[in-house]
């Protein structure tokens, strides 16, 4: 985890505040491309077996396999793995915990005292 600083929107009034944010690794993103393109081979090797869908469907499996998988890659590269911050209504002035995992910026919530809806992007 690094110490980052995260905008908070609270209908429109904007806040900047410090948390501990682990984004998405490279590896991480490159596991899920390569997961990408081996799920859509499979679905090549098993049409395979399918009488006339056969002669041409793995071909096209096979050539949109790594395809999958860049864009896979490219969506998922900017995922945020754990946000950990603490935060301060201005409707409410309530300090609430910010504790998120596994989302892409941004992120949308609530306060949990007076329901004043906001959007966390790092």
């Amino acid at each position: 985890m690094s110490l980052q600083s995260i905008n908070i929107d609270f209908s429109g009034e904007m806040k900047t505040i410090q948390g501990d944010v682990r984004m998405q690794g490279f590896g991480d993103a490159f596991k899920k491309a390569v997961i990408a393109c081996l799920v859509v081979w499979l679905l090549g090797a098993l049409s395979a077996i399918v009488p006339f869908i056969g002669w041409t469907a793995p071909f096209i499996f096979f050539a949109l396999g790594p395809l999958a998988g860049v864009a896979t890659y490219f969506m998922d590269r900017h995922e945020v793995k754990r946000v950990e911050t603490q935060a301060i209504c201005p409707q409410c002035d309530t300090s609430f915990a910010i504790n998120e995992s596994n989302f892409k910026p941004p992120m949308y919530g609530c306060c949990p005292e007076c329901r004043t809806s906001y959007r966390v992007d790092i």
